[in-house]
């Protein structure tokens, strides 16, 4: 459909961004008064899928060199710092440095003995 145009990053193979959910965060974090077009939205989406191909196809490239078969957090931030975002890597090892101090902080789930035991 014409609403979904350029929404799929092109070669992507129709993966996308939830178009409501990136307008409505674009929407909140402009300025009260300030709006953003269709068309803008529409290339900052493109930006986006953009930038998560980039991504993760280094993060991809790290992992195969490292013989690995699972991309973690640690090819993202060094994709990140690859790609000239250093900035934004610092941050990021920030927010997973704070992700996992809430995880150990988080009670663990008890297993249910119950389960799997076939009755």
């Amino acid at each position: 459909s014409e609403s979904d145009e350029g929404c799929d990053g092109g070669e992507g193979g129709g993966i996308s961004l939830p178009k409501a959910t990136v307008l409505r965060a674009i929407k909140d974090l402009l300025p009260k008064g300030l709006r953003c077009s269709s068309e803008a939205g529409n290339l900052i989406m493109e930006c986006c899928m953009e930038l998560l191909r980039m991504l993760s196809d280094e993060a991809n490239v790290l992992c195969t060199t490292e013989k690995k078969q699972t991309i973690g957090p640690d090819h993202i931030i060094k994709s990140l710092k690859s790609l000239g975002f250093a900035e934004w890597s610092q941050q990021m090892e920030h927010v997973l440095d704070a992700f996992k101090e809430a995880e150990r902080k988080r009670p663990k789930k008890k297993r249910n003995p119950m389960l799997g035991s076939g009755v």
